[in-house]
């Protein structure tokens, strides 16, 4: 039997496994699918589910059968994709034809009200028309411990021909009564020949490569890249940070947009400049903002290392202020702590 996941870039030890799982007949009833942030896990989980019910017999999944155009378009009976508010993602999912994170926010709760409605449809006898139904879990880390707790007796009594596969990026997350009962797939960041397949639409300030180093060989971070205000200010930002110009600064963070998804593009921004300012001393081959090597070189000179320390501590608080739904001024002002030693307030005032 032939397998098609070519949808999905790269991820061959991923693809291997899920291939040995099916040509075996030895479906776990719980899938945890593991690894970086767009990096094709929700992809291939559609995959997945597409080969395990395919009604073609030589080449799986085949998009051809019914079975797999109702999956692709996400009108399948047996097929029940769990997100923060799911009607309103799925619908936009099948605008697209496409199973992406980035049409919901990703930082949002699933709710303990979307986990019963889903149990109450699992308890159901049977599956409707396919071999197997199938419950894909968006960023699974984001069901509460409420919802976790209220999905594990679901997982201790799993119902009959019912697949789980939960996509995970933060598994520290996951209660470890439910990380236990999976069985994971990892998956990786792309190699850069593997990403460059991708058919990006590139603006003149950011290359191919220089997206690849950005992203850190994560499609799905790079596509939120390209859409980014702050990429497009790189420069302007160090440029402040070298002149401790604060004010410019703020005058960037009014310019951004209060979305979540531009509060992480901000803080990935700065993590990244905080392992330059670390690695320019000894290779600049091995910088992320390799382009600004030079505008690094001269912060590097200016900045301690205590300061550097203390902007990754920031930096990990900024990701946590933005799981708590915190707004910008809380997510991105205390960013400039480190270059400007004063109280929260005064740089909200600057």
């Amino acid at each position: 039997m032939e397998f098609d996941f070519t949808k999905v870039l790269g991820q061959s030890r991923a693809k291997n496994v899920l291939k040995k799982i099916i040509l075996e007949d030895n479906i776990p009833p719980f899938l945890m699918f593991v690894g970086p942030e767009g990096v094709g896990k929700a992809t291939l989980a559609l995959e997945f589910a597409k080969a395990l019910n395919c009604e073609n017999e030589e080449k799986r999944p085949c998009s051809e059968c019914n079975t797999c155009r109702l999956m692709s378009q996400f009108q399948h009976p047996d097929l029940y994709i769990l997100t923060p508010n799911p009607e309103e993602s799925i619908e936009k999912m099948r605008i697209t034809g496409e199973l992406r994170t980035d049409l919901y926010d990703p930082t949002k709760d699933i709710k303990i009200n979307e986990v019963r409605e889903l149990e109450r449809e699992l308890w159901k006898s049977g599956t409707y028309i396919a071999r197997y139904r199938i419950i894909i879990v968006l960023n699974g880390e984001n069901l509460n411990r409420e919802s976790q707790n209220a999905l594990l007796k679901t997982l201790e009594e799993p119902t009959p021909e019912t697949i789980i596969i939960f996509v995970v990026s933060d598994l520290g997350r996951i209660l470890e009564t439910i990380s236990s009962r999976a069985r994971k797939i990892f998956f990786s960041y792309l190699d850069f020949e593997d990403f460059k397949k991708y058919p990006f639409t590139l603006t003149e300030k950011i290359s191919l490569p220089l997206l690849f180093r950005l992203s850190n060989g994560s499609i799905g971070i790079a596509k939120r890249l390209l859409e980014s205000e702050t990429i497009r200010k790189r420069k302007d930002i160090v440029e402040a940070l070298l002149t401790a110009d604060f004010k410019k600064l703020a005058l960037v963070f009014e310019d951004l947009k209060s979305e979540r998804k531009e509060m992480l593009n901000f803080v990935d921004f700065y993590l990244s400049l905080a392992r330059d300012l670390l690695v320019v001393e000894v290779s600049e081959e091995k910088l992320i903002n390799h382009d600004l090597k030079g505008e690094l070189r001269k912060l590097r000179n200016k900045t301690t290392p205590e300061q550097i320390h203390h902007m990754f501590i920031q930096g990990a608080k900024s990701y946590r202020n933005i799981r708590r739904n915190a707004n910008k001024e809380v997510v991105l002002y205390p960013l400039l702590l480190p270059f400007y030693p004063h109280s929260f307030r005064d740089i909200v005032k600057l």
